[in-house]
């Protein structure tokens, strides 16, 4: 486990001299919060009004509605874009680590060059991270504990 945590320190040391070497890296987590709250303006205001303005007045009758729906689609469209800008700018590092000076144009062809990948990776860790939650609230007792396990499980991973 010391290991892993010194790999970690050592790896993190590394991508702040990157990023000390590039600032213009520092583009990939910019556009990426742009994006996220603009993803989220555009799923909570109809989400917001819709509950605000409907006409039925019974929260249990409400349930149903797409707003969960639109929720768990903001939740994978989140989830790609970050792990779309996080894969250009860690694209961007390896170049500097072999030697290579990288551009915001480098990362991003590389993260587009991958993006199958990178659609099924937010698609499935979104998911994951779904059903976890999903488990965590309704879950109690034994349920409850194997939730927790199951969660510390999925984030170390």
């Amino acid at each position: 486990m010391f290991e892993r945590l010194g790999k970690g320190t050592r790896l993190a040391n590394q991508c702040w001299r990157v990023v000390q070497k590039d600032r213009e890296l520092l583009i990939f987590p910019a556009i990426s919060t742009v994006l996220v709250t603009l993803l989220a303006c555009i799923t909570f205001f109809p989400v917001l009004s819709d509950y605000l303005f409907s006409p039925v007045s019974d929260p249990a009758m409400r349930a149903g509605r797409p707003g969960y729906l639109s929720l768990a689609a903001l939740y994978v469209a989140v989830y790609l874009v970050t792990v779309f800008f996080n894969s250009a700018m860690i694209a961007s590092a390896l170049i500097r680590f072999r030697g290579g000076d990288p551009t915001v144009r480098d990362g991003l062809n590389a993260a587009v060059a991958r993006l199958p990948y990178i659609v099924a990776w937010a698609l499935f860790a979104s998911f994951v991270g779904l059903f976890l939650a999903a488990m965590e609230r309704c879950s109690r007792g034994l349920l409850g504990i194997i939730s927790d396990i199951l969660g510390a499980a999925w984030a170390v991973a």
